[in-house]
């Protein structure tokens, strides 16, 4: 970090304690992935740290330029506290959109952005909750930047809760339909 242009590093780790997340981002990592993770998650960090152009076609353009992706099951945004902004809708929707693929188990998703009041103006902690409705079952994720890697980027709170529903619906999908046979 003491050279210029120093780029921003990511931590890829296998031991996810709060010490670990600490340390590294007192070191100044920029994201922490936790093994095993799926690489779609490693090319959105990638890409939301360095907007090159490089990983996705739309990522040289900023966020707030970014369209929204078509969502193919019902999907409901809910902010609070002054969330609502384009940018953060098309983002979520984009997210949502890695859903596609499941879309002929989704019934309903539902995504919840709120802001915690408690903290410095400079160091907003945000809670995103992900629901997604499958015949049977609904699978809630809710991550809380200040209990989870300590991430105060709201970008980054929503991709961390997407990440972790995906995972969730793919396990609950493998067991339901290898029950079935």
């Amino acid at each position: 970090k003491e050279f210029d242009g120093f780029p921003p590093m990511i931590l890829i780790t296998a031991f996810p304690d709060k010490q670990t997340f600490d340390l590294a981002k007192r070191l100044g990592a920029a994201a922490i992935l936790s093994k095993p993770f799926d690489m779609d998650d490693l090319l959105t960090t990638i890409s939301q740290i360095f907007p090159l152009g490089l990983i996705y076609e739309k990522a040289q353009l900023p966020l707030s330029k970014q369209e929204p992706v078509a969502v193919r099951f019902p999907l409901d945004l809910c902010f609070r506290h002054d969330l609502e902004a384009e940018h953060i809708k098309n983002f979520v929707h984009n997210m949502a959109a890695k859903l596609n693929r499941f879309n002929n188990h989704i019934e309903h998703c539902r995504v919840v952005l709120d802001q915690s009041g408690a903290h410095h103006q400079r160091n907003r902690l945000y809670h995103v909750t992900v629901k997604i409705d499958v015949p049977g079952k609904t699978i809630a994720v809710k991550h809380d930047s200040e209990t989870g890697s300590g991430f105060e980027d709201l970008y980054l709170s929503i991709h961390i809760a997407f990440g972790a529903a995906i995972r969730r619906l793919k396990r609950y999908l493998q067991k339901h339909y290898s029950k079935k046979g």
